[in-house]
């Protein structure tokens, strides 16, 4: 997961990451103030989710980016795809 997004990376890109709702959930954002979806957003991402503590990944060229820890197996699945020569997992 990408805790610090420098805006050269992800202005313009879709991805995503952990969800302002799963920060809420996990009690992550009584421990600190940064909240990734917003941030994302703020910083020029198209910022996609699923429903909280789901797996999922996002692919946006050569960047693939994950929800949140339960979505080793997407990112695994996309990564797959590409080294079978499919252009992307999303």
């Amino acid at each position: 997961m990408i805790i610090m997004m420098p805006v050269i990376l992800i202005s313009g890109k879709t991805i995503t990451g952990f969800t302002e709702t799963e920060e809420i959930l996990s009690g992550k954002n009584r421990l600190e103030s940064f909240d990734t979806e917003i941030e994302a957003r703020n910083r020029g991402a198209k910022f996609l989710k699923k429903r909280p503590f789901s797996s999922f990944a996002v692919q946006d060229g050569h960047l693939i980016t994950e929800q949140n820890l339960m979505s080793g197996e997407a990112v695994a699945k996309c990564l797959l795809k590409n080294l079978k020569g499919g252009l992307s997992c999303f």
